[in-house]
């Protein structure tokens, strides 16, 4: 039996913010979550495996062989400001 949530750092705060993102039209969002994370430095600190409660969107196509798509990836990201 696998893990829903697998986590590489125990954080505590008394006093935390959370922003998601996923992609969708133009990756507004998602776009600006990644520009967040690399400008700050977040460190990821968990991950979910959620691909069996999501439903494939498309389907990718490679050398004209259909595969299904991907699961999104579910990350978790931590920043303190000093």
């Amino acid at each position: 039996m696998s893990r829903l949530a697998k986590f590489s750092k125990n954080i505590q705060s008394e006093s935390a913010y959370c922003i998601a993102a996923w992609p969708g039209m133009g990756q507004v969002a998602y776009s600006a979550v990644q520009y967040l994370i690399a400008k700050l430095g977040a460190e990821e600190f968990c991950s979910l495996d959620a691909s069996k409660y999501f439903y494939p969107g498309g389907v990718q196509i490679n050398r004209g062989i259909a595969h299904m798509g991907c699961a999104p990836d579910n990350k978790f990201y931590y920043w303190q400001d000093k």
